[in-house]
């Protein structure tokens, strides 16, 4: 017995619908009978995909990711923003300590969540910012950081995010916080490529008492949408 298949419906190279079914060759049933075609016909669809309304397309990306801006990853992380967007496109470059890195596949997407607390205060404090050493905890943090103490260098970094648990942070400067905000969005921009490459704007949440996971704040839109008003800035 041998098996032929017969094409009922073709449109523009489609094959439609169509029936292999085994028969005997040279016999009189050697065609499909109608009960055969009408059984063959009366299913709803033939391609798998009808119906399909659902995205079917994954992409790839990362929703926490800090630098040297945060507050605390800034106290042992020297890597900007900047670095971060080329990072995640696939770009090589050089971590903190020296080495080259490159993801062997870049991402389709980023979010830089930094903390929103003291947003933009860790590259100041490091540079010795005249505003944010007058403050008591800003001058100890500046004077432990700057000891190259491994030891003294951690303890300083746990008591930054320890700080991220008080009902008002150690160190103030919306003017700081404004700039590197400002900073950050118009870098997203740049680095936004629709098709290729999409940079979110959004940072870390950290309700008081702290033990709320990690909260992450994604905006919709650029940055023009993002500066319209004042309740989207991390201050």
């Amino acid at each position: 017995m041998k098996r032929k298949s017969l094409v009922l419906f073709t449109v523009a190279g489609f094959v439609l619908t169509a029936l292999t079914i085994a028969v005997p060759t040279a016999s009189a049933q050697a065609q499909p009978s109608k009960d055969a075609v009408i059984e063959m016909m009366a299913k709803d669809d033939f391609s798998p995909y009808v119906g399909r309304e659902y995205p079917t397309q994954v992409y790839w990306g990362d929703t926490h990711l800090h630098t040297a801006v945060s507050v605390d990853a800034g106290t042992m992380c020297r890597l900007d923003q900047e670095t971060a967007f080329r990072f995640a496109r696939g770009e090589e470059v050089t971590t903190t300590h020296g080495l080259r890195a490159k993801l062997s596949r870049p991402l389709d997407w980023i979010v830089i969540s930094d903390h929103a607390e003291m947003y933009g205060l860790m590259p100041q404090l490091l540079k010795g910012d005249p505003e944010i050493l007058a403050s008591e905890k800003g001058r100890r943090w500046y004077d432990m950081l700057s000891t190259g103490d491994h030891d003294t260098i951690f303890k300083a970094a746990m008591e930054i995010v320890a700080s991220l648990q008080q009902p008002d942070p150690p160190i103030e400067s919306e003017k700081t916080v404004r700039s590197a905000w400002r900073n950050y969005t118009a870098l997203a921009d740049r680095y936004n490529e629709p098709g290729r490459f999409t940079a979110l704007i959004g940072y870390e949440w950290t309700a008081i008492g702290g033990f709320n996971l990690h909260r992450n704040v994604v905006f919709r839109g650029g940055r023009e949408r993002r500066e319209s008003h004042r309740a989207v800035l991390p201050v």
